[in-house]
């Protein structure tokens, strides 16, 4: 059997074994041709395939050390984090809900298709031991920098929690749109942008007149 030969514009792929023009082989300045050994689509086919096993084998680091993970992704956003034990440590004995409504996870990832984020209890700290605490979305969203845990831990009781167990405190809703609703318009009016901050001082007390009320419940 007599072997198949190729011209000088034409390269043998080692791995397919067909013979394919030199356009379709990618350059190499350390083979003699100057060209790959493997061509250019049995070159992307391995890549593709290294690269699903690397997120296959990055899936299931996730899935055996959630702590871990957790810990690497602040450690690489915030200076100031406790030691990577001390934080594996707490995070494997911490009860998996809110620490202001008192979601849990599986009920956050459902709704918000989120998991729980890490929050400081007081902003002014890092993440260190005794001020971290678990926070669900919408929560760590409306904390922010502006409540306190035991502010953000009242407002979630009352206003977030009665939300998703399918509860709705009729008349503390309805001030608290209104409240809303005239902080933005306050903020609206002001021209200079760091001082619409303090239309979140008229919201909290809007927010405080709305708890001092005596709401109606629906099932």
């Amino acid at each position: 059997m007599s072997e198949t030969k190729h011209t000088p514009n034409e390269k043998l792929c080692r791995k397919c074994g067909d013979i394919k023009p030199s356009a379709a082989f990618s350059k190499s300045s350390r083979s003699l041709s100057g060209l790959q050994t493997y061509c250019r689509s049995c070159i992307s086919f391995y890549t593709q395939g290294h690269r699903a096993e690397g997120r296959r084998r990055k899936n299931n680091f996730k899935r055996r050390h959630p702590a871990r993970e957790v810990y690497r992704h602040l450690r690489r956003r915030h200076a100031e984090v406790m030691l990577r034990n001390d934080f594996v440590d707490w995070y494997k004995n911490e009860p998996k809900v809110c620490s202001y409504c008192d979601i849990p996870e599986e009920k956050s990832i459902e709704i918000d298709k989120h998991r729980l984020n890490i929050d400081r209890k007081d902003g002014r700290s890092g993440y260190i031991a005794g001020n971290v605490c678990l926070a669900c979305l919408k929560c760590n969203l409306v904390k922010s920098g502006f409540l306190s845990f035991d502010e953000m831990r009242d407002v979630g009781q009352r206003y977030l929690k009665p939300k998703w167990t399918g509860i709705t405190y009729v008349n503390a809703h309805e001030a608290l749109v209104e409240a809303c609703r005239e902080a933005v318009a306050d903020a609206e009016n002001v021209v200079n942008p760091c001082s619409r901050l303090f239309g979140f001082e008229k919201m909290k007390a809007a927010l405080r007149l709305a708890e001092s009320t005596a709401p109606e419940v629906r099932e």
